[in-house]
């Protein structure tokens, strides 16, 4: 008998600290999250309701944060989604030292066809290749999935139909180490 796609949550405990690049607004365009550069990339955190009106009075961009909360993961048969609710930001005193940002940005899609093509393992190979990974929208490809634009130092390309294999070597090429 066809089961219903069963969806599982995992929650488990993050802290992120990391520069803090600006507000997001959801759907109904209320400022709820905020956009964090930690070593490993570029988060996406809900902010607490009671922080809120605290945090958009207070933080400027640039700023060190340090972010405690929750990491949710929920997947259904055909897609993972990983979640950031902050249980508390502060403002971090002693802000590390400048860690060197990387020189490679990636631009995957993460519509449904570049998804189900292996996007997110496209992402953790850029993350584990210390690139910033950033999702986007469709980007009109969606025949060639996955698709991915690279800024690098050499320039920028565009790219479709790769594997998390291809990705790393033309990551390599971008920037040799």
């Amino acid at each position: 008998m066809g089961k219903a796609k069963e969806k599982f949550k995992e929650i488990e405990p993050f802290e992120l600290t990391g520069q803090f690049l600006g507000f997001s607004a959801a759907a109904s365009y209320k400022l709820k999250y905020l956009r964090l550069q930690a070593e490993t990339g570029v988060y996406l955190i809900k902010i607490p309701k009671e922080q809120r009106l605290e945090l958009y009075r207070t933080l400027k961009v640039g700023e060190q944060l340090r972010c405690v909360g929750e990491k949710r993961i929920s997947e259904t048969d055909h897609h993972r989604q990983v979640t950031y609710k902050a249980l508390e930001i502060g403002i971090n005193p002693e802000p590390k030292q400048e860690v060197a940002a990387p020189v490679i940005r990636v631009l995957i899609c993460n519509k449904s066809d570049c998804r189900q093509q292996g996007s997110e393992a496209i992402a953790r190979v850029c993350q584990a290749k210390g690139a910033i990974v950033q999702f986007t929208g469709c980007q009109k490809q969606c025949k060639h999935a996955p698709n991915l634009v690279i800024h690098s130092p050499q320039g920028k390309g565009r790219f479709s139909r790769v594997s998390p294999k291809q990705v790393s070597e033309i990551l390599d090429n971008c920037c040799p180490r």
